[in-house]
């Protein structure tokens, strides 16, 4: 969980400047549907102790 959230973590703020990197622009159709992919599988294997 640790790693998880580590890698999260450098993904919305910069490890350098330490400021956010997410905006607030639209997101195309194809990225969408991986995001909530990613979140099913994670909710499951969450559910599941299979972390």
């Amino acid at each position: 969980m640790y790693r998880f959230l580590q890698r999260l973590w450098r993904n919305i703020v910069d490890e350098t400047t330490g400021e956010l990197v997410v905006t607030d622009a639209p997101v195309d159709d194809v990225t969408l549907k991986q995001l909530h992919r990613t979140i099913d599988t994670v909710r499951t294997e969450m559910n599941e102790l299979r972390f």
